[in-house]
């Protein structure tokens, strides 16, 4: 969900757009059932995968529409949520964005990283057994939920700050505390992380956009598997909202990536922990740190 103003009238109309962004998720494998499921787990995925069907993995990103209400994280994953990320670009009351709003009258660290709700919040999702995402979360929020969090934990659609000096960006200080508590980061292909843009005109006109290539986010693999080994790197097309690179602008272009991780000297088993092994390995890792006496209060 994207962030909106912070008030009543925003947040009824956003706790509205929740439920239908639920149900169209809902509808894609209760609709096509012989090529798509419901995956609830690791091991839903690999059934899926052997019934030859996509798997539809739901995941929640902003948690500014559940309000102030703890209890709705257990709602959401009765609906079968299993991936929570606090944030999009704006803070909110769980938690800082690296990207706050700040024409909406965000402050920078205004919450000092998590709020007390999102603190609380991380120790209900690990009880739920539900992986938390730490992309776009504020530099702050993300040491706060990886020292309070006792499950490993992802970056779902990150790049390198270290080649593109941007705070949505993970610095390799975040990467080591990423991979010291077992977790991943999913180098995302999105050209404003990956690519440094080319300075202003003499004139101050700005130059036109230029995309990043697969080259590039393979680049960005590069420099994340040297730097945490590659048990700790996978991939992320984030193909909406402008998302995507040159030769990888759809899923048809997906087989470019593998051959540059080919041409690279990837092999067949790196390849498969980037595409799915090591984002199927920290998430049964946070299914297995769940509470054995925690009953969801699923409404």
């Amino acid at each position: 969900m994207p962030q909106g103003p912070r008030d009543a009238a925003s947040l009824t109309h956003a706790q509205s757009e929740i439920v239908a962004r639920d149900a169209a998720i809902h509808a894609i494998y209760e609709r096509n059932p012989t090529i798509a499921a419901r995956a609830l787990s690791p091991a839903d995925v690999r059934h899926n995968a052997a019934t030859h069907r996509f798997s539809v993995v739901e995941s929640l990103l902003n948690t500014w529409p559940l309000g102030d209400d703890l209890d709705a994280l257990d709602h959401w994953y009765g609906r079968g949520v299993r991936i929570v990320g606090f944030v999009h670009a704006g803070n909110n009351q769980w938690a800082d964005s690296s990207r706050p709003a700040l024409k909406r009258g965000d402050r920078p660290d205004e919450n000092g990283g998590l709020t007390p709700l999102g603190k609380k919040a991380v120790a209900r999702l690990n009880d739920l057994g539900v992986l938390i995402d730490v992309s776009q979360l504020s530099d702050a929020a993300f040491d706060q939920v990886l020292a309070l969090s006792r499950a490993p934990v992802i970056a779902s659609h990150s790049d390198i700050r270290a080649i593109v000096p941007n705070g949505r960006n993970l610095s390799d200080a975040q990467l080591d505390a990423l991979k010291a508590k077992g977790g991943v980061i999913a180098i995302n292909a999105f050209s404003h992380y990956l690519h440094n843009a080319a300075p202003a005109a003499a004139d101050g006109a700005a130059p036109p956009e230029q995309r990043a290539t697969v080259a590039e986010l393979v680049d960005a693999i590069d420099y994340a598997v040297r730097r945490i080994g590659i048990a700790h790197v996978a991939i992320s097309s984030d193909f909406n909202h402008g998302g995507g690179v040159v030769c990888w602008s759809h899923v048809g272009e997906t087989g470019g990536v593998t051959a540059e991780l080919r041409k690279r000297g990837y092999t067949p088993p790196q390849i498969a922990a980037l595409w799915s092994g090591n984002v199927l390995r920290v998430w049964q890792a946070a299914i297995d740190a769940r509470s054995r006496t925690y009953r969801p209060k699923v409404s």
